[in-house]
C-alpha cells in the first residue's frame, strides 16, 4: 500500500455546525408541532385559539406556507376578505405551484364578485391538478353562473372524465342541460347522477319532474317517490308528486299529497289553492272555498299568489271571498292593476261606477294594459254606455304616450 496521502479522495469529515444551525432545526420543528396543534383547534372550532398558533408557527418558520393557507380560509369564514386575500398570498410567494391554496383563493374571489380573477385561479387548479375534479367541478360552477352554459357543459364533462364517479358532477351537469333546453339529454345525466349518489334527494326531484314534463308518467311518479323516501318532509317535492296525480286523475291520491305537503309549508299559498282545486274536481265546493279562505289568511306574500287566490274563488262562485282577495293584493301594493282589473271585471254588472273608476285605476298603473282590455275584453261591454267611458278612453290614450315617454 502506498505511504503518499490520497489528496483527491480525503477521508468524509462531518460537516461543522455553525452556531444557528441547531436553532434553526429546532424552530422548524417546533413551528411542525405548532401547526398540529393549531389545525386540531381549528378542526374543534376553536378559531381564535388556532390563529394565535398558526401566527406562532410562522414566527417560528416564515417560509412555512400551511399556515398562511389555512388563515386565509379562517379570516375568510370570519368575513375578513382582505385578511384572507393577504394570506393566501403570502402561502403562494412561499409555494406557488399549491393547488389546494390557489382552489381557495379562487373561492375567496368568487364570493367577493372578482369573477375574472376568480376563473383564472380555477384554471391554475386544472393546471397543478390535472387528475382532481375540484378545479374542473368550480369553474364549471361559476361558468354556470353567469351564464357561459356550453363552456360550463365542457367543464363538468371534464371533471366527470377525471372523476366519473362523482355524483354531483352529474347532477350540475342535468341543471346545465335543462337550462340549454336538451331535456332528453338531461334525464340521462340525472339518472347517471343517482345511480353513483342513490340519495341524491335534488336529482331524484329533477328527475321526477323533467319525466313529468315528457310525459314519461310512470318514472316520473318513481322518482318523486325515491325523493320523498329520502326527504320525507319537504313540501315541495309532495306538491309536485301532488300535481302529477292530479295530471293522471288519481284525484284522491292528490288530495292526501296536497294534505302531506301542506304541514311543511303551511305558508306556500298555491298549495292551499291546488287543494282547492282538488276538492272542487271531487265535488266539494264549499270545502274548496273554506281552504281558499285559509289561505287567504296564509302569508299574503308574494302578490301573485293573493291574486291567483280570488280567481279560483270567483270559480268556485264566491264572489264576496274573492273581492276580499283582490283587494288584499291591491292593498299590499297600490300598483297591483292585474287585481284592480279582475275587481273591475267583478264589479261590471253590480257597480258599473265603480267598475269605471277601478278602470281608471288600472290606467294609472299601466294605461296600454287597460287600454288592451277595453279593445278585446267583450266582459267590459256594460262600460260602453256610461257617459264617462269617452273621456276615459281618451284620458288613457294621453297617459299611454306619457307612460311610453
Amino acid at each position: 500500500m502506498s505511504d503518499t496521502k490520497d489528496t483527491e479522495n480525503p477521508p468524509w469529515q462531518p460537516k461543522r455546525f455553525t452556531r444557528l444551525d441547531p436553532v434553526a432545526a429546532f424552530d422548524a420543528q417546533e413551528a411542525d408541532e405548532l401547526f398540529s396543534k393549531a389545525l386540531l383547534l381549528h378542526c374543534r372550532q376553536a378559531f381564535r385559539v388556532a390563529e394565535q398558533f398558526y401566527l406562532q408557527a410562522i414566527e417560528k418558520k416564515p417560509d412555512f406556507h400551511r399556515p398562511y393557507q389555512l388563515l386565509g380560509i379562517f379570516y375568510s369564514n370570519y368575513q375578513t376578505p382582505d385578511q384572507s386575500m393577504a394570506a393566501f398570498c403570502k402561502a403562494l410567494e412561499i409555494k406557488p405551484d399549491d393547488g389546494e391554496t390557489w382552489w381557495e383563493r379562487g373561492r375567496l374571489l368568487e364570493k367577493h364578485g372578482r369573477l375574472e380573477e376568480a376563473e383564472a385561479a380555477y384554471r391554475k387548479v386544472i393546471e397543478l391538478m390535472p387528475c382532481e375534479g375540484k378545479g374542473r367541478r368550480s369553474l364549471a360552477e361559476l361558468l354556470q353562473k353567469v351564464g357561459r352554459l356550453e363552456e360550463a357543459k365542457a367543464a363538468y364533462l371534464s371533471a366527470i372524465e377525471v372523476e366519473p364517479d362523482f355524483g354531483y358532477a352529474w347532477s350540475y351537469l342535468g341543471e346545465v342541460l335543462e337550462e340549454l333546453g336538451h331535456k332528453n339529454e338531461a334525464i340521462g345525466v340525472y339518472r347517471k347522477a343517482v345511480l353513483y349518489d342513490h340519495d341524491d334527494f335534488h336529482s331524484w326531484v329533477s328527475l321526477g319532474a323533467l319525466c313529468h314534463d315528457l310525459g314519461q308518467v310512470a318514472d316520473a311518479e318513481d322518482a318523486f317517490c325515491h325523493a320523498i323516501y329520502r326527504v320525507p318532509d319537504e313540501g315541495g317535492t309532495w306538491y309536485r308528486f301532488a300535481v302529477l296525480l292530479w295530471d293522471l286523475d288519481r284525484n284522491a291520491e292528490a288530495e292526501a299529497a296536497f294534505r302531506q305537503a301542506l304541514p311543511a309549508d303551511a305558508d306556500i299559498d298555491h298549495e292551499w289553492v291546488a287543494l282547492a282545486k282538488v276538492a272542487k274536481s271531487l265535488g266539494r265546493k264549499k270545502e274548496a272555498a273554506v281552504l281558499c279562505c285559509q289561505a287567504l289568511e296564509q302569508n299574503p306574500e308574494p302578490i301573485q299568489a293573493v291574486i291567483g287566490l280570488g280567481h279560483v274563488l270567483l270559480q268556485l262562485g264566491c264572489e264576496a271571498e274573492a273581492e276580499a282577495a283582490y283587494r288584499k293584493a291591491m292593498a299590499i301594493d297600490a300598483k297591483a292593476f292585474h287585481a284592480s282589473y279582475h275587481l273591475c271585471c267583478l264589479k261590471v254588472k253590480s257597480e258599473p261606477d265603480t267598475a269605471l273608476a277601478l278602470l281608471r285605476q288600472v290606467g294609472a298603473c299601466n294605461a296600454s294594459f287597460a287600454l288592451r282590455r277595453i279593445e278585446d275584453e267583450r266582459v267590459l261591454d256594460p262600460l260602453r254606455t256610461l257617459p264617462a267611458f269617452p273621456a276615459l278612453v281618451a284620458a288613457l290614450e294621453r297617459l299611454e304616450i306619457e307612460q311610453k315617454m
